[in-house]
C-alpha cells in the first residue's frame, strides 16, 4: 500500500525543529548532549497528523486526504443507524474474513453509540459496557462475535498482548477505540477507519477511510 505520512502538531510553542543551527537559537549552550541529524527526508504528501495537545495521542487524518464517505450525525440514533448501515454494506465481508472498524475522535463523539449500532446490527442484545478499564469485552450471538476494545490509557501494546490477534478471523468484528498504540501493526491489516468530529450541539461529523494493504 502506499506510504502513511505522520506529522506532529503542537508539541510546543515553537515551530517545529528541523535543523542543528535551529536548536541552538532554540536552546542554550550545552543543554543537549546529542544531536541526531538524519539528512534530508523525502518528501511525501501528509496523509495523517498525530495530535500531541491531548493527555492522549490521537491519529487524525490530514485535511488534504480525501475520505471514502464523509456523513453529518444530527443525533446518536443517527449514529446507530449509519453503524448498523455499514454492518449490512459488510455481511458477506464480516462472514468471509472478518471486519475491523477503528474509531477515532474525542469524548463524547459518538463512538460509544456507533459500537452500540454495531452491535444492533449483529443482533447482540446484551447489555454492553465500556472496556475502557478492562480493555476488551467479547459478545457472541450465533456464528458472529463482536470483540469491543477501548485503548485509550494505553500508550504501547501489541496484539498479541492484547490477544487481539484471534479477532481477525471470518465471523468476527472487531472494534477498536483509540487505536493509535497498536495502528502500526493494523497497517498490514485491512479495516475501516473512522473519524468522528468534536460535536457541535446540532450535529457531528464522521469521515471514513477504507485502508487496504
Amino acid at each position: 500500500g502506499s506510504p502513511l505520512a505522520l506529522t506532529t502538531a503542537g508539541t510546543a510553542q515553537h515551530p517545529r525543529i528541523y535543523t542543528p543551527s535551529e536548536l541552538e537559537t532554540l536552546y542554550p549552550a550545552r543543554a543537549l548532549d546529542l544531536v541526531l541529524d538524519a539528512g534530508t527526508l523525502p518528501v511525501r504528501p501528509p496523509s495523517a497528523v498525530i495530535d500531541t495537545t491531548k493527555d492522549t495521542q490521537v491519529v487524525r487524518p490530514h485535511p488534504s486526504l480525501p475520505a471514502d464517505e464523509v456523513i453529518l450525525s444530527h443525533s446518536p440514533e443517527e449514529t446507530m443507524q449509519y453503524a448498523r448501515g455499514l454492518i449490512e454494506r459488510n455481511h458477506a465481508q464480516i462472514t468471509e474474513t472478518g471486519l475491523v472498524l477503528l474509531l477515532e475522535g474525542p469524548l463524547g463523539a459518538g463512538k460509544t453509540h456507533f459500537t452500540h449500532g454495531v452491535a444492533a446490527a449483529l443482533g447482540i442484545q446484551e447489555h454492553m459496557q465500556s472496556p475502557t478499564y478492562t480493555l476488551v469485552h467479547e459478545y457472541d450471538q450465533d456464528d458472529t462475535r463482536l470483540i469491543h476494545a477501548d485503548l485509550w490509557r494505553l500508550t504501547e501494546a501489541t496484539l498479541d498482548e492484547l490477544d487481539l490477534r484471534r479477532a481477525l478471523q471470518p465471523g468476527t468484528v472487531l472494534v477498536i477505540e483509540w487505536p493509535a498504540p497498536i495502528l502500526e501493526e493494523l497497517r498490514s491489516i485491512p479495516h475501516e477507519h473512522l473519524f468522528f468530529t468534536e460535536p457541535t450541539r446540532e450535529t457531528r461529523e464522521l469521515r471514513r477511510y477504507h485502508h487496504k494493504p
